[in-house]
């Protein structure tokens, strides 16, 4: 059977931000690679499992607070990498994760304009 690809529905930014993460019975640490309005690529040292709910806390720099999100579900794994989905996000954490996303439209287009 063909596996058939979509198309994103919200464009993925490149990022470099410190992230933890809990399980239920894992802790974890380490980076996210990139992010959207739907989910984030994360990098980190503690093993997850494909269809677990975690809470993500991201440090974002010129950020007073931290990006929390409360029920977020690994989809894939490749080694320390996982492809990480936001399918029920509060409308408050939606409210701190586009303005998130709007800083990093607003520094793309910032840095397209001088090449």
């Amino acid at each position: 059977m063909a596996i058939k690809f979509l198309p994103r529905q919200y464009s993925r930014f490149q990022v470099h931000h410190p992230v933890h993460y809990m399980t239920s019975d894992i802790v974890g640490s380490g980076y996210l690679l990139d992010l959207s309005l739907r989910g984030c690529r994360l990098l980190g040292d503690s093993q997850l499992m494909s269809g677990s709910i975690l809470t993500l806390r991201v440090t974002i720099p010129d950020h007073a607070e931290a990006l929390l999100i409360d029920a977020a579900r690994v989809r894939w794994i490749h080694e320390h990498a996982a492809g990480i989905e936001f399918p029920h996000i509060s409308a408050a954490q939606m409210r701190q994760l586009r303005k998130v996303v709007a800083g990093l439209v607003c520094y793309v287009q910032a840095n397209d304009s001088r090449s």
